[in-house]
């Protein structure tokens, strides 16, 4: 049994950085509307993020809202107040999963380890390199929960994972990337291949347009119905592993929070 930690984040892109620090074949490529090409880590601003922290226990754990999840999505115009939320819950779910006795593994010796796992899709290669870049940049102004969360997450001394995660090594088991189980496949893709219910706020690429005309409430929907469809994969994973399945909400994203900040 174990605690999930299941989370997507939207972005724009950092104008002011890209000009100045882009290559020419980089601007070439990204200005070329029939160049499917996406910008690397370091040009994308979050300005969003959906978190749903569920477990799969036999017995649901009831967290604090009284429900056996939580699931929230925050969206604003500053960086700082998206990576703050990401890492201030993920800490929160650390110890939450403490007091309730949430085991996700045990150590060599068999002490209980019980740190959650984090659940992406592309969050390896994407979400969790922009989250902690933006952590980094902006360490001075996030709050002491935060970065307790960001120092749980970059803590890698323990190389094999013997009594605790390392969350930033790439095969780590405390990490669970759909991507990595279904390369070069979209998640919507793999939403409807599953018969699972996908976005009806936007496409991915309307973010930056949604962005600018102030749509921030959309963008906070868009971004809650990728994670619950990729709990939803979860779960299908989970069964066909003769696992216990996630608690997640009935609804679609009735239950998820929306915060503007």
């Amino acid at each position: 049994m174990a605690g999930f930690f299941i989370f997507d984040i939207e972005t724009v892109v950092n104008q002011e950085l890209f000009e100045k620090t882009a290559t020419k074949k980089q601007k070439d490529r990204y200005m070329d509307p029939e160049d499917d090409y996406f910008l690397p880590v370091v040009f994308h601003v979050p300005v969003a993020v959906s978190i749903l922290f569920t477990n799969n226990c036999d017995e649901p754990v009831v967290l604090p809202n009284g429900k056996p999840y939580f699931f929230e999505s925050t969206v604003s115009r500053e960086p700082e107040k998206i990576v703050e939320r990401f890492f201030e819950l993920f800490y929160r779910a650390i110890k939450r999963s403490s007091e309730e006795n949430i085991i996700t593994d045990t150590t060599r010796n068999n002490a209980p380890i019980h740190h959650p796992v984090l659940v992406s899709h592309n969050g390896l290669k994407f979400d969790l390199p922009v989250l902690y870049m933006w952590g980094i940049k902006k360490y001075d102004s996030l709050s002491g929960l935060a970065r307790d969360g960001l120092r749980e997450f970059l803590n890698d001394r323990d190389s094999f994972e013997n009594n605790r995660p390392n969350y930033t090594k790439r095969f780590s088991r405390f990490q669970l990337d759909t991507v990595e189980l279904f390369p070069y496949s979209s998640l919507k893709s793999i939403c409807y291949l599953y018969g699972i219910e996908v976005k009806t706020e936007m496409e991915g690429d309307g973010v930056e347009e949604f962005f600018r005309e102030g749509k921030l409430h959309e963008i906070g929907r868009y971004c809650a119905e990728d994670v619950l469809s990729l709990a939803r994969v979860v779960n299908m994973i989970l069964r066909a592993k003769g696992e216990n399945q996630l608690h997640l909400p009935d609804s679609h994203i009735e239950d998820c929070e929306l915060r503007v900040v």
